[in-house]
């Protein structure tokens, strides 16, 4: 139900858990979920506010269990914002009370407002978008993207506990998962994701065609990591994701997040010294390697008879491997094999063995720079690849 001070854009209860039928007119439309925020949510706001050569647009803020003055504050700031705003603030059941279901409830509610073929792009509320961040998404859409994860920077000022060994370990993270993108994409690369890019897929910066999230059928329900589950999900259905730095945002870096199992629970867990492991997508530099010449010997194969031998020795399940057969296009059929495969499984690297295997990634990533830049590449080999 509306409230009854007059504020019209301003609903009580929560968006609906099912993507609309029903299209708006706009563009696009920012889905922010926010729990006790009042602290940030204007910062957040007052950026979007800012937003340069942007088509008109609605945010969609869902106060979901506050205990705070998190509407107050929206309500303060929301008579100078130019765009369009439509407040949802609601409690949800224990079962349900968490960062995926809120972000599930806000998108839905986004995508209601926008055209059949629009966009929705989501952002955190203790976050706040570079001026062009709108513009840089739908860039990306035009291009061909169907969903666009964007780039996240970091605030540390809000993070004085973390002390220089954390930062200097994530930093290192950061250099080593961009020497395994760089790789890949010289070894098999890949047209709708080109180098540059970046491995990010967050919730605090996406952007997805409102027809692709309904086909979905919306966000997953998994906390944490409902965005890379997003982007899994979309993969398995053939769709294209583009990993860009263009749009950008900054993220809080508190240790004390509101989100069980997120960025600050992770921030928190390196800063307290309790990871031995890196972040999964890091991985030791000969199966960065491997994988690699395994996806660019596969892709090459894709559709032929000898590709689908290829998948019989990689995924013993009948049903997943015919899945995998009659998939429509090879992201599809390689995000299935990720997924079923025990040999594709991530193996996280170790925090002590980090150094050594960045030098050795290094050195590939320079010896295949050179390769492109002074004759072709050699064909892949698949033997033995991840084993």
């Amino acid at each position: 139900m509306e409230r009854t001070d007059g504020r019209s854009d301003w609903v009580i209860g929560a968006p609906g858990a099912c993507v609309p039928a029903q299209s708006g007119e706009l563009e696009c439309a920012v889905a922010i979920p926010a729990r006790d925020e009042a602290s940030l949510i204007a910062r957040c706001l007052k950026a979007l506010a800012d937003q340069q050569d942007a088509p008109a647009f609605a945010v969609v803020l869902f106060l979901n269990n506050c205990q705070d003055d998190t509407a107050r504050e929206v309500a303060a700031i929301a008579p100078s914002l130019p765009c369009a705003l439509r407040v949802y603030e609601g409690e949800l059941p224990p079962e349900l009370a968490d960062a995926a279901w809120a972000r599930r409830l806000a998108l839905n509610a986004a995508a209601a407002l926008v055209r059949p073929e629009g966009v929705v792009l989501s952002t955190d509320a203790d976050s706040f978008a570079n001026p062009d961040w709108i513009r840089a998404n739908l860039d990306c859409i035009e291009r061909g993207a169907d969903i666009v994860c964007g780039f996240v920077a970091p605030d540390f000022s809000d993070a004085p506990s973390l002390d220089f060994e954390t930062l200097q370990h994530g930093a290192r993270e950061y250099e080593y998962s961009q020497l395994a993108s760089e790789l890949l994409c010289l070894i098999d690369p890949d047209p709708a994701d080109p180098w540059p890019r970046h491995q990010m897929e967050t919730g605090a910066n996406l952007a997805i065609r409102a027809s692709v999230l309904r086909e979905l059928g919306g966000v997953p329900h998994v906390c944490p990591g409902e965005d890379q589950a997003l982007a899994r999900l979309a993969e398995r259905a053939g769709y294209a994701i583009r990993h860009d730095f263009k749009p950008q945002v900054t993220t809080s870096s508190r240790v004390q997040g509101r989100a069980a199992g997120g960025w600050s629970a992770d921030l928190k867990a390196r800063a307290d010294h309790r990871r031995d492991l890196c972040h999964e997508k890091i991985e030791p530099a000969l199966r960065v390697i491997r994988r690699a010449r395994l996806r660019a010997g596969l892709r090459r194969c894709f559709g032929t008879p000898r590709f689908d031998a290829h998948a019989t020795r990689l995924v013993t399940d009948k049903e997943m491997l015919e899945c995998i057969r009659v998939a429509k296009s090879f992201t599809a059929a390689w995000a299935l094999l990720s997924a079923a495969s025990p040999m594709l499984a991530r193996r996280p690297l170790h925090r002590s063995a980090l150094e050594s295997n960045a030098t050795l990634l290094r050195r590939s990533v320079e010896a295949m720079r050179a390769q492109a830049e002074h004759g072709p590449r050699s064909a892949p080999q698949m033997a033995g690849a991840l084993q």
